[in-house]
């Protein structure tokens, strides 16, 4: 065995024909490359699903408590906040803060325009480290007093209806009963996730409850945020064991399927070009490989002649095989990890937020990821090269040596 490696050693760059070097070194180029390019790949779509997920749970928590609605037209019901088992909530395992919230549609009007919406009232408990990173202009709403006139919105708002910091505008809530109500705008954010950028105001609770004619003990539901983005739908379902019938648990996943569907479509493009890329690796290593045995065609009639089994002699160009693939795998990191960190530093790709939900290309340092892709191409293509190096089988030791 230290014959076979030693001479696979020997052999791996060296060739005595143009021709040889010159294919040896595009098989060495390709597996680079493909490798750099199945890492981009997976730091790309990982990052792209980190940064959306986290984005949507800014807005809407990992889990949201609420009214059971059997029916697709049924009114929400408030429900008691502070109630048992919402006090239970925050004992739960991963749950790091609980917060009631009330969604009430609305129209808001400025002296240019007027646009549709959605105010999200919350309390002092709400998820503002989120919206804190997202601030361009103003500050967030002061949700401790028991003036609710104060309201966050976002930019394309703000741009749509001409209005800044510190002006007053006039929301309608509509209903049996049109009834406007002045507020005053505190803060403009900007997350990039468009479709809830032109929709979602932050507002006091009191604000929504004073409209529906709730008491200050009645809310829509709870937004749960947990320490971690996995597993919420089993989590969702554990819950729902517990909690009254008139209640039910929802994850992310469930409140916007849409987008995560669009997610799951990128992971399968991702699976589609880790297959083609390592199919290409396989076919310009087996053409180097056949190549490098046509070279060598006088060595192993020598071997042959000499008593090598023809297995022995097959593993001295799998061994060479093998160091190049290694070779290959070992560039395609030192390029594809350093396109990553060019872009994480620099951010040169961007994106248009109203199509992809970013500005930039997100990345997601993957390291198991990555480590199990090195392993996986250098264990398939190195497996795979026991196909070509079947010719010398059929080498005859007499042939070889006129060659």
């Amino acid at each position: 065995m230290f014959f076979i490696s030693f001479l696979a050693k020997r052999i791996s760059f060296q060739g005595n024909k143009s021709v040889s070097k010159l294919v040896l070194y595009l098989a060495v180029v390709s597996i680079a490359f493909g490798v750099a390019v199945m890492e981009i790949a997976i730091a790309v779509v990982n990052g792209f699903e980190e940064e959306i997920q986290t984005k949507l749970i800014g807005f809407a928590s990992h889990i949201q408590l609420g009214a059971y609605l059997p029916e697709a037209n049924s009114e929400a019901r408030p429900l008691q906040n502070n109630a048992e088992y919402a006090k239970k909530l925050i004992s739960f395992p991963n749950v790091k803060k609980v917060a009631p919230f009330i969604h009430l549609p609305a129209l808001l009007k400025s002296t240019e325009s007027i646009d549709g919406i959605v105010i999200k009232g919350v309390d002092s408990t709400w998820n503002k480290e989120f919206f804190q990173e997202y601030i361009k202009e103003g500050k967030l709403p002061d949700l401790t007093k028991k003036n609710p006139y104060q309201v966050l919105i976002s930019r394309k708002i703000a741009n749509t209806l001409q209005l800044k910091v510190g002006d007053k505008s006039k929301v309608y809530f509509l209903g049996e009963n049109t009834r406007a109500r002045m507020v005053q705008i505190a803060g403009i954010y900007e997350t990039g996730l468009a479709e809830f950028d032109q929709n979602i105001i932050i507002a006091s609770i009191l604000l929504n409850q004073q409209i529906l004619k709730w008491d200050t003990t009645e809310i829509e539901g709870y937004d749960v945020f947990l320490n971690t983005h996995k597993n919420l739908q089993e989590i969702a379902q554990e819950w729902d064991k517990d909690l009254p019938m008139e209640v039910r648990a929802r994850p992310i996943q469930q409140l916007f399927p849409e987008i995560f569907d669009w997610i799951k479509l990128q992971h399968q493009n991702v699976w589609f070009i880790l297959f083609l890329l390592l199919s290409i690796s396989i076919i310009n290593m087996s053409a180097a490989l056949i190549v490098r045995i046509v070279e060598r065609t006088y060595m192993i009639g020598l071997l042959k002649a000499m008593g090598m089994k023809p297995l022995n002699i097959r593993l001295i160009f799998i061994y060479n095989a093998f160091f190049i693939i290694v070779s290959g795998v070992f560039l395609g990191n030192i390029l594809g990890l350093g396109l990553l960190k060019l872009q994480e530093t620099f951010q040169f790709i961007t994106f248009d937020p109203e199509s992809y939900f970013v500005y930039t290309v997100p990345i997601q340092w993957a390291w198991w990821d990555f480590l199990i892709l090195n392993c996986v191409v250098i264990a398939i293509c190195t497996l795979s090269m026991f196909l070509p190096t079947w010719v010398i089988q059929q080498i005859k030791p007499v042939k070889a040596l006129k060659f």
